[in-house]
């Protein structure tokens, strides 16, 4: 079962704000949104676009996605106060 049409076009141009938050480069997706309003399968290859966008030079985050890019940001374990079990972090 398919969404209704303009559910999916009211996700999609909420999932372009949100991309244009999270630091990524949306310039002219809002026209392109609404030449794919009405058209299902222009909405779909639009969404489809999204996964490609890159981040803007001036964002400061970096956010990875996958687990071992995620290990790899993240900081160097603390050391725990003594009265605490002796834990790892892998």
């Amino acid at each position: 079962m398919f969404l209704p049409l303009p559910v999916l076009e009211s996700r999609l141009k909420d999932e372009i704000h949100v991309r244009a938050q999270m630091g990524f480069i949306v310039d002219g997706l809002d026209v392109q949104w609404q030449s794919a309003c009405g058209d299902r399968s222009a909405l779909i290859a639009l969404h489809d676009c999204l996964k490609h966008l890159a981040s803007r030079a001036d964002w400061l985050y970096i956010e990875p996605s996958d687990l071992i890019a995620i290990r790899q940001e993240r900081p160097a374990p603390v050391a725990l106060p003594h009265y605490l079990p002796e834990r790892t972090r892998n």
